[in-house]
């Protein structure tokens, strides 16, 4: 299982976040790189529910773009 992330890795998250809301699209697409494996984490509690895994997984990618 993954390691919590420590302060350094938390605060270059946010600088991350600050860059991209300021529409830094490298900073939008690191952000979202980084947090791809919790877009797969939340498809796997949905994946039960018979639909299709690329069209939740799509999904789940442009919630985590449009959250930041």
């Amino acid at each position: 299982m993954n390691e919590p992330m420590n302060t350094l890795e938390q605060a270059d998250i946010m600088e991350l976040i600050a860059r991209a809301q300021a529409d830094d699209k490298e900073a939008l697409e690191e952000v979202v790189r980084r947090n791809l494996p919790l877009v797969s984490c939340v498809l796997k509690r949905f994946s039960a529910w018979g639909r299709d895994s690329e069209e939740l997984y799509q999904q789940g990618c442009m919630g985590l773009v449009k959250a930041i």
